[in-house]
């Protein structure tokens, strides 16, 4: 959804565009504005669906200021105030916004006036519960989710058969092959016999799901804890909240390595 306003202000724990950080480069322009990542953006640029002061801009490169009027699609576009959640997601909800196949869409627990151009970072399939993350702050969820940027990812998992310590511990020294991609663990810690607390960085597709299945466990439940400096503590199962400032911060501060 394009937002046609300067959007809500709703709590401290929302940003702003920095007005000190014009000029400021298109596709950023595009994501603060709530259009999506700043990838997308770039694309939309690509196609030519965007004009900056009435001229069509389909290169990249181009910086806008404060006053420049921009469009999509012929439509106005103005940055929305920037939003971060911590949602628990519970098992059974899907991280897309749309599904032909589903209806019961994690977003859909948020309630705020902006819910439909927030969109998740990174994502927890189907079966999985936990912290998950919406935003409408693509420079975020670049930092976020782009794996050089190695945030820590803590999960929870539960599985069928008691698990061999030794083997997981074997994968955070070594890592493991799996049908020809790499995976890794920082840390593992057996909290029952058939429990254990892990820590990753990359956050491959199901990655965990995939490393489990090879050594043979199947996986009752699968929880994700934390990420980063963001704690998902005691937030009850559907429930929601905004980050707070030194969440945000954690985030924001990063270096790209």
């Amino acid at each position: 959804m394009i937002s046609m306003n300067k959007g809500f202000n709703m709590k401290n724990d929302q940003r702003s565009p920095d007005p000190n950080a014009y000029p400021m480069r298109l596709q950023r322009y595009l994501a603060t504005c709530g259009l999506g990542s700043r990838r997308y953006c770039e694309r939309l640029i690509e196609q030519a669906e965007i004009s900056v002061n009435g001229k069509v801009i389909d290169t990249q490169g181009v910086t806008v200021n404060r006053d420049d009027e921009v469009r999509y699609q012929d439509k106005l576009v103005l940055p929305e105030e920037q939003v971060y959640i911590v949602l628990h997601k519970p098992a059974g909800f899907i991280s897309s916004n749309a599904d032909p196949y589903h209806t019961e869409f994690a977003r859909d627990l948020i309630d705020i006036p902006q819910k439909n151009s927030l969109f998740h970072v990174g994502r927890l399939d189907m079966y999985s519960s936990g912290l998950l993350i919406y935003t409408n702050d693509g420079a975020f969820a670049q930092k976020m989710a782009h794996p050089s940027y190695e945030v820590e990812k803590e999960y929870t998992v539960v599985t069928s058969e008691p698990l061999d310590l030794s083997k997981l511990e074997h994968i955070v020294r070594h890592g493991i092959t799996i049908d020809e991609v790499s995976y890794t663990m920082l840390k593992v810690t057996m909290i029952a016999p058939r429990k254990v607390r892990l820590i990753i960085k990359e956050g491959k597709n199901r990655e965990i799901r995939k490393i489990f299945s090879y050594l043979g466990y199947q996986i009752l439940a699968l929880h994700r804890d934390r990420i980063g400096a963001i704690v998902l503590g005691n937030l009850p199962s559907g429930s929601y909240r905004f980050m707070t400032d030194e969440e945000i911060q954690s985030v924001l501060g990063v270096e790209h390595s």
